[in-house]
């Protein structure tokens, strides 16, 4: 079955409008990376901490365009399942990789490099997600961080490190709880 980009456009509006008690991105976020993916074309999206799959969904309605595909990382069993039910309401299963683990046990067993990673999980681990994941960002790439202005105190550490890092380029765009958006230049 082919996806539907409509159902999957009606399966985000319910999402967006059943509140918040999964830590959801708000539709300026799920613009912002909608427009990444089909601006630069990204194909290779990895998304650590997909919640009830919100996130995705928007990745996926802009992944269908480029012909691209979306590996997930959740640990949390009810959202992980929560997740696959949203997927398969909108028709878009075929589009994403799910995978049911503790981001930083699990990434260094997820194959290849990736042109877009987003990173929406636990705030105090996004440094240890950047060193797991900078090498595995194609050159060009870009990565986003959420939460970066709402949680500040528990990212400062990660926030310092990109925008010191020479090899990216970097800023914080004050949209939802603030994303970090880092481009890869050669290394």
């Amino acid at each position: 079955m082919h996806p539907s980009y409509y159902t999957t456009v009606s399966s985000l509006e319910l999402l967006v409008n059943m509140g918040n008690p999964y830590w959801n991105i708000d539709r300026t976020t799920g613009s912002l990376l909608q427009e990444t993916i089909q601006q630069n074309k990204y194909t290779r999206i990895l998304e650590i901490g997909t919640s009830n799959g919100l996130s995705a969904l928007y990745m996926a309605s802009a992944a269908y365009h480029t012909g691209g595909h979306i590996t997930t990382v959740e640990s949390h069993a009810e959202r992980f399942a929560l997740a696959t039910k949203h997927f398969e309401a909108a028709g878009v299963t075929h589009l994403i990789t799910q995978i049911k683990g503790h981001a930083p046990e699990v990434l260094d067993d997820i194959p290849g490099m990736f042109d877009m990673i987003f990173i929406d999980a636990t705030s105090v681990e996004y440094k240890l997600y950047y060193t797991h994941l900078k090498s595995r960002l194609a050159t060009h790439g870009t990565l986003l961080a959420d939460n970066v202005i709402s949680h500040r105190e528990k990212v400062q550490d990660y926030i310092d490190h990109v925008m010191n890092d020479p090899d990216m380029t970097a800023q914080i765009v004050e949209i939802g709880k603030g994303v970090l958006i880092a481009k890869k230049f050669d290394e």
